[in-house]
């Protein structure tokens, strides 16, 4: 089976339909039948956000970039790596990971993303390192550490303190020594399960399981409680989602992903970036606050001068097809500011202008404390020729942001 860099979305009919969004916030999870899904750290009850369009995905990771990243079982695909879209639930494949089955994803504080990957009867688990930068395709991606101590390791967590932790089915939880991949089980007993498949901290430093229900575990005893009723499926990755910080989504804009031309980190309309998130980055600086109204929103990697929209909708929406990305908000749609970028970054606002909830207002889509918005840039390429468009288009989109705003 070939593996092409798109996602559901280039696959299925784009009707712009409402999508029914549940609150951000919790864990984000994948289940082994491909769907994304929330987690209610309190209840332990789950909500469907939608299929990722992938099967048997099997753990996930979350990135500093803040991007969700998963990985399949390798056994109904060739084994790759998506970025979970957390907001409409579809995953995008951005990288080969020349290994036979993740069973486990996890990002040390420093930032370096680890893996285990397993044979097919689990009785070897090996501990790798994956290198992200490098090209789509390049083998170089995976450094072996070792062939773990302990097999059958099927979830792993940073610590804030950096002990790097790990659930195996047989062993329970375990501490895995990430420089040399020896695994010591905390308890020295056979006290596992296989309905633990996942594991992750929490911000308060409570540390979560997951599989058929969602569990706490003693990082001490090893010991596992379960919370909430039974889950949407077998939880295989989940990791926390601060709800109050920007969630990234809407990534990858399918028509542009070949697209070979870039200059100097500028993107024209046809171009991905680096990230293979869309056509620029969308990031978030400030306080999303009625009372700072602070906020400000940048967008990198576009030609010197294109034209751009900055975009605001109430709700997101199935992706609609535009130009060579997606639009993916929607609702009540409301047309911010048109700009300029300077040396390929467009900011909004520039310090002169109407801050966003300000602006809202006069646009007559009011914010009230509490209430989510999304965002996009779109742009416009005033040079078709320095990159021709897939598409015939002139322009692309960012990727999008989720913002919740405070009082």
């Amino acid at each position: 089976m070939q593996i092409r860099n798109v996602s559901k979305r280039s696959l299925t009919p784009l009707i712009g339909a409402l999508i029914a969004v549940p609150a951000l916030g919790d864990f984000v999870g994948v289940t082994w039948d491909g769907d994304a899904v929330l987690i209610d750290e309190v209840t332990g009850v789950s909500t469907l956000i939608g299929n990722t369009g992938h099967a048997q995905l099997n753990s996930m990771a979350r990135a500093p970039s803040g991007h969700y990243i998963v990985a399949n079982n390798g056994h109904s695909e060739i084994p790759h790596l998506d970025y979970l879209d957390p907001v409409l639930g579809d995953a995008t494949v951005f990288h080969a990971p020349f290994l036979n089955s993740i069973r486990a994803l996890a990002f040390s504080p420093a930032g370096v993303l680890y893996a285990v990957d397993s044979n097919a009867s689990t009785t070897q688990s090996d501990l790798y390192t994956l290198d992200l930068s490098v090209p789509f395709g390049d083998s170089s991606i995976k450094q072996f550490i070792g062939t773990m101590s302990i097999a059958g390791v099927q979830g792993m967590a940073f610590a804030a303190d950096g002990t790097l932790y790990g659930w195996a089915g047989l062993n329970g939880l375990v501490v895995i020594d990430p420089a040399t991949a020896q695994v010591t089980d905390i308890t020295g007993t056979l006290d596992g399960t296989t309905a633990i498949q996942t594991i992750a901290f929490a911000p308060d430093g409570t540390l979560y399981g997951a599989g058929d229900f969602l569990n706490t575990i003693d990082p001490v005893t090893g010991a596992y409680t379960q919370v909430g009723p039974a889950l949407l499926g077998s939880v295989r990755g989940m990791e926390f989602q601060d709800s109050d910080s920007p969630v990234p989504f809407c990534f990858g804009d399918g028509t542009g992903a070949a697209c070979p031309c870039s200059n100097s980190g500028q993107l024209s309309h046809g171009c991905e970036n680096s990230s293979s998130t869309g056509g620029s980055v969308l990031t978030a600086t400030g306080t999303a606050s009625l009372s700072a109204d602070t906020l400000q929103l940048t967008a990198t990697g576009e030609r010197p001068t294109p034209l751009s929209v900055v975009w605001q909708g109430s709700t997101a929406v199935g992706p609609l097809l535009y130009g060579d990305g997606h639009r993916c908000v929607g609702g009540v749609l409301k047309r911010l500011r048109i700009e300029n970028a300077v040396g390929g970054i467009v900011t909004y606002p520039d310090g002169a202008e109407t801050p966003i909830a300000t602006r809202s207002a006069q646009l007559n889509d009011p914010i009230s404390a509490g209430s989510r918005r999304y965002y996009q840039i779109g742009y416009r390429d005033p040079d078709p020729t320095f990159c021709p468009s897939p598409s015939g288009s002139t322009f692309n989109m960012s990727q999008g942001l989720a913002i919740v705003w405070a009082p």
